[in-house]
This record gives C-alpha cells, structure tokens and sequence, in this order.
C-alpha cells in the first residue's frame, strides 16, 4: 500500500487502513490519485490471490466537508454508505452517542431476559445471571463509549425488574435498594456492578491509558489530537472538546492524588509536571518559587539523581526541607525503566476493575457475611439468609405496611407479630431448630437480637476446617427451611412438625457436603460431629520424606539464600559454595519489613552479587520460596512491589555466563535461612570463611555429606 494510498491526516496521525479478520477499511484524503491508488490495490490483489471486491457489500463513508463525493465514488465503483452503521456489534457514529443509538443494546438485553421465560429461574439464579450475560452486553459497550446517564438508567432499571420480577419483568417488590446490591459481597451487597461506578472507572482506564502511553492507534490519536507536546497531568479542555474527552479528562482528579512512580534513572519522569511526589508535580509544591530554581521547564528527575543516589539542588527552599526528606526516602537508580504506577492494584496498572474498585460506593465490611457464598452452600441458602440478616426479607410486618396483608401474626407460632427477627429467630418454633442444629454442632444457642448478630456471634466460636465449613452449611440452610415452611404455611396452608424441619436442614447439609473432601485429626469430638451430621471427615494423613542439599557441577557454583520476616524485624541472607560444598562467603542483610517474596528476591541478587565478586560466572540460584524462583524464571505475575529487585535480580544474571534457579525445601536451606533471621549490627554484614560460627559450620558439613532431611507434610 505504501505511497498509493493519500491518508486523511488529520491530527498527524496517519491512518491508511485498518484490517478486523475478514474485513478491511481503508483511509484517504479523497483525492484523485488516492482514489486510482485504492482501484490499482484492488486490482493487483485480485490478480494475486483471485478474490475480488464485491461491490455490493462494501461502502464508502465521506466526510460532510468533502468537496467531490459524487466523483470520488464514481471512480471507486461502490455506492454511498451513511451513519450510523452497526459493525462489531457496536455503532460507528459520526456525532456524539445520544440514548437513540444505544436502543440496540436495550432491545438485545431484552432480547436475552425474554429467553429465559421458560427456566424456572431462582433469586439466586437471576443474580448470577445479571452479574455474568447481561452486565457483559453493557460492559461491552462501556468499554467502547460513554453511555448517556439516560441508557445506563434504563439497563439498571431492566436489571432491577429482571432480579426483583424475572424473566417476566413484571412489577414486583424491591426489597433491597440497589445501592446496597450493588456493594461487594463482604460488604453486604450482592456484588453486582453498578453502572455509573463502572462507566466512571472505564473512564479512568482511558486516561490510565493515555498517562501510560500505552501502544495503540488510539492513544497516539488523543496525543496528536489534544496533548500535543503537553503533559496528561496539566492540560485543560480547551473549547469545543468533545464530551467523551472532557469525561475521560475529569478522572484525573481522582487519580493523580494516588499514583506513584518507581524512578529508576528518572529520565522519563517530567520533573516539574508528572506528579512524583505525593501525587504532585514538583511546580505544584514550589508554586511562584519555581522560578528561582534551576533545570529548565522540560527537565526530568534525573537532574535530582547523581549516582544512583538524590543530590539535593543547592538553590533547594528552606522552606520545603521536610518535602525534600520526603523525596529522598524514595529508593532510585538501578537499571529498570521509570514507570507510573497505580500502587492500590497488584499488577501496579489501573484496570477496568481495579479502576471501579476505586471509585465505587463504599459501606462498612459486615463480619457475618464471612458465612456466606461459599461452595459448599446452596446460593439460594446464601441469598435467603442475606436478606434475613440486612432485616429485608418479605415478612407479613412489610406486607401489611405495603396494603397488601391484614393479619400480621406469625405462621409458624400463631402468636406475635411476624418480623424478621422474629420469624427467623425469637419465634418458639425457630427458636427449638436453632436450639437442636447448635447442639449438634456442639455449641449451646443463645438468644440473639438479629440474625446479623447470630452469624457474628457463630464466626467467633466455630473454628476453621471441617467445624466450619459444617456450620456454614447448617446456617444457611436452617435459615432457608425456616423460610420455606413458613411459605407452605402462609401459601398452601401445609404444615410440617419442627422435627422434621431439624431433619431436613441435617439431610440437606449431608447431600451438600457429600462431595466435599475434608481431613482433620480425628479426636472423639470430631468422630461425633461427623457421626452426627453423616458427613465424611478423613484422618489427616502426615506424610514423611527426606531430602537432600545437592552441590553443583564441576565448574559451577552455587548460591542459596532466604528471606526472613517477623513482627519486629525483616532480613535476608545469602550463602556461596562450590562443587564440593566448602563454604565461599556468605552475606546477613537487615532491612525494613516487606513481603517475605521481596525479601527473597534481594536474597537471590546478593547470591549473584557474591558469585560475580569472586569470579563464578556459572552459578545455580536455589531458594525456598517456589514464587520468587518462577518470577525470576519469567513464570507468574509478580507484583508492582518487585519491579525493582526483580529488575535489579535480571540485570545481574546478564553478567553470567550460565545459570539456573531452582526450589529447594527449607528443610535443605538452614545455612541461608540462619544467615536470614542473623541479627546485624551495621544493617549489612559479610560473612568470609573463617569467622563461622559452630551451628553455621555444622550446617554446611552436614549438607556436603549429602545428610537427609526429614520433611513432614
């Protein structure tokens, strides 16, 4: 295509054509010459390959500022085509999207709930089902344009009479607002994804994208566009900026306070714009000062960094000593790229997700629900007892507030007014299920205010393993067959004797555990507990084997090493050793608390560091931790907090002629984790051959006689 094609450069990106699997559009300025470039392509590729343009099935869309449409399509052979089409699934408009473009995703989505008419679906089924293929269709678009407030309003309200109504949508009662269901589940809410949260985080992930200069066609756009040679971080909407663009822009004001930078040699960071400190750029904290301060408006952080280390400028305010405290407790140089990142994400990048969880509505976390949605639960036993314990379920107290009950006394007592409360926990009826199902499980009940308190008061007097995962099951399911016979009650008028609803809830807990692979050390409490519930509790097999510290090959070296983390201190240490395992150096690090993977990271590049001071070039890395010794063999996702010494780990391996990095059990590694957990004086300390203590020593005699180890499992 080069040269016979004239692209549309506007914004001095220069677009010639564009190819989705079987489709291909192409870009032109309109000219006469492109339009011949356009036929000859046509025609060179049907002489090659045999396959020829079908006029009938492609289009040419024109600018309304073009000045020969008649001309240009005369001479490409293919008729006029107008917008908006439909193509991917989704409209290309030429305007911005009002809620009359989006009434197709309206009508798919209820397209898709009006197929499901003939499933009998439960609450519990309908939820699933909103938080996977319908919220995906709107997801979909979202992820393509900024929905008017009017459509994300109409697909809630869909979502809503679908949840509360079926497939139906027919007007049924709301008992929980949409707000709360829209919460996280540890939250109380059902963790369905509201729709203006997401629309605002999707907007943040743009801009992340643009902060980030992430490769694409549509990034270089917004930069040729509107950024120019600006920065993302100081540029305003100018006039007649789209809408889309003034959206995407307003999330700079939540991200910019939380970002952080990893600065390397500070070379891509912009010193007075990009925010590197604290969430600001340095123009921000020095204000009119900036002016007396030294490296021009285009400098980089790098003018702050000599040697790997910060170099205060000598023209630094008095006034801002403590922001310069600040900046120089940040860790520089090393050989890594500097790179923004979004430090509340793992990865370190603001995804769709990560950006919703930012934004969203926040509640308190709720202790019970710790007791729900787990697998070996019915998820129409979590979702009853969810809203038994937010006080939402449908109880004749709400019915008769709403007109549609007169007689509000209890169907299981027949005495006191049915609340929830009641219903599920102070009613004499409920009251003796509770009783039977808490003895069985070894605990006495004892009369709580709410169900919400019930399931609090349960967390703290059940322990983990198979106990728990009982109790859950039996909670959850004694709250659902309370429920259920005081619906054949109030419905069909059928009534069945709380024994039998004490066996049920029993049967019912034996068929959901029924699968479930539980092991515990068998005491004569747990023998009953499993007796009684007629669920499968297994011995907990313990297993032993023996393993060996192995040293390397003629010619190789070998390095082990260990991070060590406790409540009042962290470390890291490293130990050489050559073929016959003689003791080369070792090297005990203490240093400030960080995650034990990081600590083993900078165990590993001081095992390299030692290797290349004493000249092994050929070098075996073996540690305890399997994650730290697949990031260094490019396996896994390693966290944004191990760019740096994992950088710093990659760079040094390059100085190897050979290596390799394998996992050893820490049974085998006692040499390094003693040097790990060694208490230093000066932070740092070398450990050469001939001042070894005796445990030290022992240590390394025993695993180069090739002594086992026993592992117990």
């Amino acid at each position: 295509m080069e040269g016979r094609i004239e692209p549309y450069l506007k914004g001095r990106v220069q677009i010639s054509h564009l190819i989705f699997a079987d489709d291909l559009i192409l870009f032109s300025n309109g000219s006469p010459n492109s339009a011949r470039g356009i036929n000859s392509l046509f025609r060179d590729f049907a002489e090659s390959s045999g396959l020829k343009l079908n006029p009938a099935k492609s289009q040419a869309f024109l600018s309304k500022t073009f000045s020969a449409p008649t001309e240009f399509i005369a001479s490409l052979g293919i008729k006029a085509g107008t917008l908006p089409v439909r193509y991917l699934g989704l409209p290309l408009l030429d305007k911005a999207l009002s809620h009359s473009s989006c009434l197709p995703l309206l009508d798919k989505l209820r397209a898709r709930i009006m197929g499901w008419k003939g499933h009998l679906l439960s609450f519990a089924g309908r939820v699933e089902l909103v938080k996977t293929v319908l919220n995906s269709l709107q997801i979909f678009w979202s992820a393509s344009f900024l929905l008017p407030q009017k459509t994300m309003a109409a697909v809630e309200k869909l979502f809503r009479c679908f949840l509360w109504g079926g497939p139906t949508l027919k007007k049924a009662m709301h008992h929980v607002d949409w707000k709360t269901i829209c919460l996280p589940k540890q939250e109380g809410g059902l963790g369905i994804k509201g729709l203006k949260d997401w629309a605002k985080g999707s907007l943040g992930a743009k801009f992340w994208e643009i902060a980030t200069r992430r490769s694409s066609l549509w990034v270089d756009w917004i930069y040729c566009r509107y950024i120019k040679s600006g920065s993302i971080w100081r540029i305003s909407c100018a006039s007649g900026s789209t809408k889309s663009w003034k959206a995407i822009l307003s999330a700079r004001e939540w991200i910019q306070p939380a970002v952080k930078f990893l600065i390397f040699s500070g070379r891509e960071v912009n010193l007075w714009d990009d925010p590197w400190i604290a969430g600001k750029g340095l123009s921000d904290w020095l204000g009119e000062t900036s002016y007396i301060f030294g490296p021009p408006k285009l400098a980089s952080v790098a003018k702050l960094i000599h040697n790997d280390h910060w170099r205060k400028p000598q023209r630094w305010p008095p006034t801002l000593s403590a922001l310069w405290e600040e900046i120089s407790e940040e860790e520089v140089g090393g050989t890594g790229t500097d790179i923004l990142i979004w430090p509340h994400s793992r990865s370190g990048s603001l995804s769709n997700s990560q950006a919703w969880e930012a934004v969203r509505n926040r509640s308190p976390k709720m202790e019970w629900t710790k007791l729900l949605w787990h697998s070996h639960q019915a998820s129409k036993h979590s979702c009853c007892t969810w809203m038994a314990s937010l006080n939402k379920s449908p109880t004749l107290d709400v019915l008769f507030k709403r007109g549609l009950v007169q007689d509000t006394r209890c169907k299981l007592c027949n005495r006191e007014e049915e609340t929830c409360s009641h219903l599920f926990l102070h009613c004499s009826y409920s009251a003796f299920i509770w009783t039977v199902i808490l003895r069985h499980l070894g605990m006495k009940y004892i009369r709580q205010p709410n169900l919400a308190s019930l399931l609090t008061w349960l967390i703290d007097r059940v322990p983990g393993g198979a106990p728990r995962t009982i109790m859950e099951s039996a909670v959850t399911s004694t709250t659902w067959w309370i429920w259920s016979e005081r619906n054949s009650r109030l419905r069909r008028g059928r009534s069945r004797h709380k024994t039998i609803i004490c066996k049920l809830i029993m049967d019912t807990v034996k068929v959901l555990l029924r699968g479930k692979k539980m092991q515990e050390e068998l005491s004569p409490q747990m023998l009953t507990l499993a007796s009684t519930w007629g669920v499968p509790i297994l011995q907990k097999q313990s297993t032993t084997t023996y393993i060996k510290w192995f040293p390397p090959e003629v010619g190789w070296a070998k390095s082990n090493s260990d991070g060590a983390l406790s409540p009042d201190r962290a470390g890291y240490g490293a130990l050489l050793r050559d073929n016959g395992g003689s003791f080369i150096e070792g090297i005990a690090v203490q240093c400030p608390r960080s995650s034990i993977n990081i600590l083993e990271l900078k165990g590993f590049y001081e095992g390299i560091k030692l290797a290349l001071k004493h000249r092994k070039t050929r070098l075996w890395l073996e540690g305890d931790s399997k994650t730290a010794v697949a990031w260094i063999n490019g396996m896994g996702s390693p966290p944004w907090q191990a760019y740096r010494p994992l950088t710093a780990v990659r760079h040094a391996l390059t100085s190897l002629s050979l290596w390799k990095a394998s996992h050893i059990c820490r049974e085998a590694n006692q040499p390094a984790d003693l040097l790990a957990a060694l208490r230093t004086q000066d932070g740092e300390e070398s450990i050469p051959p001939g001042v070894i203590w005796n445990d030290f020593q022992t240590l390394i005699r025993t695993d180069a006689e090739g002594h086992p180890y026993p592992r117990i499992k």
